[in-house]
């Protein structure tokens, strides 16, 4: 008699095989028997129902732009040990280096032993559209403006930086000012920070200078009319000694920048000439006044008179003055060219001298001033007529 064993496993393994006899004895009622001897052999087959022992890995997550469309992944490819030493990769749904799409792909790993058992190893494989990219800013220059000297500050308007984003949306999130805020001279740093809706910052920073300006002019006081006298042959006059401006500036300080004519000038022609003085402040501010220097000429000749001889005229003795119509004049000149007659003494409308002898005095002036006199005698003579005599000096 044959035994056989049919397995209906996949495949099985022959742990060992033994053989034995068998003998069977058979009787009847009648006490008869018989034998027979037969053998058969056992074989054990250990039947391998262990899959194998994989070693999976972590869910993949990946980081992509806004407006991407994926990215190539890689990854340690899981492993898997077998009972029966024997183990290989029957199937995988992606390999490292495919590339995948935004969202959440499922990779399978299927290993498999010499005993047909299977394993398997599942993850995620999710790619994620990340907005990592920030605002993209346009800033603005420093801003620079002035303030009159003393105030501490003003109000600064300025164009606001503005920002873009790949997102189509970017707010303000922070800035220390705004346009119209009051700031104090000297230099404030000016922050603006730009927020997309996926929190990514980028900031603008920038510098209001507000500068102190000193627009008030010095205050300029001149001398009055300067006048000074050079004699009348010589063109100018001689000046060492002219007077100065004064000068005040609300800063506390001034400076004289120019004056014209110069400074070193000392010799000014005859007339009236322009002195002009500028002043100016630490800021550049200037301020200016102007006086007259008057040269004038002084004629200090006295006029040359020249008197007639003493003129004689009679008269009977029963009148006591002679009776005088034709006095004679004297005669002056000048260096100016000009002069006229100041005072006759007696004056001019005398006609009658008394008896005896008269002093006629004449005195002429030039335009300057200056005099000269001369005098001759009238002599009025009791008696016979006698003929009038004149002659001159």
């Amino acid at each position: 008699m044959a035994l056989s064993l049919q397995t209906v496993m996949n495949r099985v393994e022959i742990s060992f095989r033994c053989q034995t006899t068998v003998r069977c004895t058979c009787t009847d009622s009648t006490g008869a028997f018989s034998e027979c001897d037969f053998s058969f052999t056992v074989q054990v087959f250990s039947v391998d129902d262990t899959p194998p022992d994989v070693t999976c890995i972590q869910d993949i997550t990946r980081i992509v732009t806004i407006d991407s469309t994926g990215t190539t992944v890689s990854w340690t490819e899981p492993t898997a040990t077998d009972t029966s030493g024997v183990v290989s990769l029957q199937s995988r749904s992606h390999a490292p280096g495919d590339f995948f799409s935004p969202g959440t792909t499922q990779v399978t790993y299927i290993f498999v032993d010499p005993s047909g058992q299977t394993a398997f190893c599942i993850f995620t494989v999710t790619v994620t559209p990340e907005d990592t990219v920030p605002p993209v800013v346009s800033c603005i220059p420093d801003v620079t403006d002035t303030t009159p000297l003393g105030t501490g500050g003003r109000l600064v308007f300025f164009s606001e930086p503005t920002a873009t984003d790949d997102s189509g949306v970017v707010s303000f999130q922070q800035r220390t000012h705004i346009p119209g805020t009051f700031f104090s001279s000297g230099v404030t740093q000016v922050t603006y920070i730009f927020v997309d809706p996926a929190g990514n910052t980028a900031e603008c920073t920038f510098r209001v200078i507000v500068t102190e300006m000193d627009e008030v002019l010095p205050v300029v006081t001149c001398p009055p009319t300067f006048q000074s006298q050079t004699s009348f042959e010589v063109p100018f006059c001689i000046i060492t000694n002219l007077p100065e401006a004064q000068a005040f500036d609300n800063s506390g300080t001034v400076f004289l920048l120019s004056q014209n004519p110069p400074v070193t000038t000392t010799q000014y022609t005859v007339g009236d000439t322009t002195v002009t003085l500028t002043f100016q402040d630490p800021s550049g501010n200037q301020g200016s006044c102007t006086f007259t220097v008057r040269c004038m000429e002084v004629d200090e000749v006295q006029p040359i008179v020249t008197c007639p001889s003493t003129f004689q005229s009679q008269t009977s003795s029963e009148v006591p003055f002679c009776t005088v119509n034709n006095l004679p004049e004297a005669q002056a000149m000048d260096n100016s060219g000009t002069v006229f007659l100041l005072s006759q003494n007696p004056p001019a409308t005398t006609t009658q001298y008394t008896v005896g002898d008269t002093t006629v005095t004449f005195t002429f002036q030039d335009p300057s001033g200056n005099q000269g006199s001369c005098t001759f005698t009238v002599r009025c003579i009791e008696g016979e007529y006698i003929q009038t005599v004149q002659s001159w000096l």
